[in-house]
């Protein structure tokens, strides 16, 4: 009976034992998690506003946190990047998208472009909605120097829509978007139309608006 004792005590203590092994485990799992949303929240802010700055994302972004966090995690979260990345430059390259895409609003390309943007000017008439070019997440909506306020649409197939100089917007971050749905409205001017931007971008490579947006719809 005594050998009995001692053998379910040695039993309860090797469980205890291991039960202590797996929290453990499982506090640090959830402390590297915690981290990795971290950083994703404060990439993503960067990506947002990369954006519409010149410095290229890809140099700021090796620049956050990186003292924060030990080699092996940054080392995980550049693999995670770097499949992400392939597969939305492959799907990218997506040709039945090409020339698709719906015009946020229903005037022309105004000629000349903006000289520090590679984006293009659509005519808007001032009160018409404007609509979501494919469907798509909300990943931003908010102003912008010199451009108002903008909307940016992560679409499935790896291309950001980025609508400017427009007001009164209906979506918010986060949100998913229809093919066509209004998002906001042109504003109101004292001429008879208004200059609504749009640029379109595959990570950090520009497309040219003139071969994704359809000719009308």
């Amino acid at each position: 009976e005594i050998l009995e004792k001692r053998s379910l005590q040695a039993d309860l203590k090797r469980l205890r034992d291991r039960r202590a092994s797996v929290d453990e485990t499982v506090s640090e799992l959830e402390s590297l998690e915690e981290n990795f949303r971290l950083l994703a929240l404060e990439a993503e802010s960067l990506i947002k506003r990369s954006l519409f700055e010149i410095e290229p994302l890809e140099r700021r972004l090796e620049g956050v946190n990186k003292l924060t966090f030990d080699m092996q995690d940054w080392n995980h979260y550049n693999r995670i990047r770097t499949i992400r990345n392939a597969v939305k430059n492959e799907n990218a390259g997506t040709v039945k998208h090409r020339g698709m895409l719906v015009r946020p609003v229903a005037g022309p390309v105004l000629p000349g472009s903006p000289t520090d943007r590679p984006g293009v000017y659509l005519s808007g008439q001032p009160g018409d909605s404007v609509r979501a070019p494919e469907a798509g997440t909300v990943r931003f909506v908010g102003e912008v120097d010199g451009f108002g306020t903008v909307i940016v649409i992560e679409h499935d197939f790896g291309v950001h829509s980025i609508v400017g100089r427009i007001e009164l917007p209906s979506v918010k971050a986060g949100e998913i978007v229809r093919r066509a749905q209004f998002i906001a409205k042109v504003p109101a001017s004292r001429s008879s139309s208004h200059p609504v931007y749009v640029e379109l971008r595959s990570g950090r490579e520009v497309l040219d608006p003139h071969l994704w947006l359809k000719n009308n719809e």
